[in-house]
């Protein structure tokens, strides 16, 4: 988070009047903030926002109980907000300019987020696991007989060899 990200993060956070506002305010910028854009600097920036967070609960208190705020509270932690960012360096690094090293390229990488959403079609059986399955229970497979387990179905196929 640059200090202009943090100044703005206030600035909207300032802005609200209501719990509501705060509430989407503090989910958007704080709950929800992109953790992967942060590399080697996420510890910091996850201090940075945790001390972000506290400001939003100082804002709440005097959204929700105005005579318990604290106003001298809210200046010190939005310092400390600063400060935090500051620290980190974030600006200088997003300010340098990289160019494209000759001999590099780019390649698109994959991970499992949710395989509750992956297509069926996209899902393979582990032909290797399978066949160990099957050398760790012979018992269990007869010659003749078919034996279902776990949604895989066991047979045996009769083929003609010639030599």
């Amino acid at each position: 988070m640059t200090s202009d990200n943090l100044n703005d993060a206030i600035a909207e956070m300032d802005k609200c009047t209501t719990m509501d506002e705060l509430r989407d305010v503090r989910t958007r910028l704080i709950v929800n903030a992109p953790l992967d854009k942060w590399g080697e600097f996420l510890k910091d920036f996850e201090n940075t926002r945790f001390t972000l967070n506290e400001y939003s609960k100082s804002l709440k208190t005097k959204l929700s109980a105005p005579a318990q705020s604290d106003p001298e509270e809210v200046i010190a932690i939005a310092e400390a907000v600063a400060e935090e960012v500051s620290s980190i360096g974030v600006a200088e690094i997003a300010a340098a300019f990289v160019p494209k090293l000759s001999g590099s390229r780019k390649t698109w990488k994959h991970e499992l987020l949710d395989i509750t959403q992956i297509p069926a079609e996209w899902m393979l059986l582990n032909d290797a696991l399978v066949k160990k399955w099957m050398a760790e229970n012979k018992d269990k497979l007869t010659d003749g007989k078919e034996l279902e387990f776990q949604g895989v179905r066991f047979f045996q196929e009769e083929t003609l060899t010639i030599r």
